[in-house]
């Protein structure tokens, strides 16, 4: 039979006690219930023409509040042409390419009240070409429009505010807008989707 002497048993006292210290410190630092994984995605789409394009980011976010987006650069292309008909005849014809991307995220926790959310500021860009024609008998297609176009939405820009809990179901939370064009609306704007784990 072994004996432990007393210099043992105190170290291990003091590994115990270091180790209880850790993990309350830990849980002290915590201000959410849950820790959350997901991903946050730029969405632009437009009917006509008609094309869907969406770029992500993967977001962490810790009980301590700490959030954390993964990648950076994601981009999605769109080519998309329509021609618009007036009483059977076309009238316009509008064809749209270019690129929608991702950029980069900063987020922080902001509770009010028994409610949590998540403020995100995006960067985020579209480049784009726009050409139209217009129809005339005598002449055919006639060019009125041919440009290009662009947005961007900076860090500055201002918050985007999630509300957790809301951000957890099927479908996310969606932070969209629908904007007038000539040729037709088209809708930009985020979605958060996250899962509690």
């Amino acid at each position: 039979m072994k004996i432990i002497n007393y210099s043992t048993i105190v170290m291990i006292c003091m590994i115990t006690a270091m180790l209880y210290s850790c993990k309350k410190n830990e849980e002290e630092n915590n201000i959410l219930e849950n820790k959350y994984s997901g991903n946050l995605t730029v969405v632009y789409t437009k009917s006509f023409p008609e094309f869907y394009s969406e770029a992500k980011l993967g977001v962490e976010i810790a009980k301590d509040g700490n959030v954390t987006f993964t990648g950076s650069g994601n981009s999605d292309s769109f080519d998309s042409e329509a021609i618009g008909y007036e009483l059977g005849k076309p009238a316009l014809k509008v064809r749209m390419t270019g690129t929608l991307t991702f950029n980069g995220a900063e987020g922080e926790i902001l509770i009010v009240g028994d409610s949590n959310y998540v403020m995100i500021n995006v960067n985020t860009t579209i480049n784009g070409h726009i050409t139209a024609w217009g129809w005339t008998d005598e002449k055919g297609w006639m060019l009125f429009v041919d440009t290009d176009y662009s947005h961007e939405d900076e860090y500055n820009d201002g918050d985007l505010q999630f509300n957790l809990f809301d951000a957890t179901t099927p479908e996310g939370l969606d932070i969209m807008n629908t904007f007038p064009e000539y040729s037709g609306p088209y809708t930009y704007g985020y979605n958060l989707s996250l899962v509690v784990f």
